[in-house]
């Protein structure tokens, strides 16, 4: 898995996982573990919720899959205010759709640009704001 949003892949594991893990496969089953462990407690807080707005998606990430990312249910936004981070190519049809979507619409405002992770320059950005928002934490080795 070569994504590294957070720049220690080696130390942390893929996407600073609880188990630290960096084999791919591995990393799957237990996001699909954590998922399905989860699933009840999502649905129960979704069937309380209406409308579901961008804050309930964030928060049914937070259920599903805190257990295995302890970043769950947080929006790139307040990691990298300034940049729209995906995965993905520039030619993808992301911001576009984006505008589409209600309660998301404001994600695509004027003065944020659309970088990739892959570029070091962008990883660097994204490292410096997470350490401002979330400290120099790290999951527990």
């Amino acid at each position: 898995m070569s994504f590294d949003p957070f720049g220690d892949f080696e130390t942390a594991g893929y996407l600073q996982n609880a188990l630290q893990l960096k084999d791919p496969v591995e990393v799957k089953e237990s996001e699909h573990l954590s998922f399905e462990l989860s699933m009840e407690d999502a649905l129960v807080y979704l069937a309380k919720k209406k409308p579901i707005d961008y804050a309930c998606v964030l928060k049914v990430h937070e259920i599903l899959f805190s257990d295995f990312y302890p970043w769950a249910g947080k929006a790139r936004t307040e990691l990298v205010p300034h940049l729209a981070v995906f995965k993905g190519s520039q030619d993808d049809e992301w911001p576009a759709m984006i505008g589409g979507i209600k309660g998301l619409d404001g994600l695509d405002k004027e003065g944020i640009t659309y970088e990739s992770l892959d570029n070091p320059e962008i990883q660097q950005i994204y490292n410096s704001y997470r350490t401002r928002v979330f400290g120099a934490t790290r999951p527990a080795k």
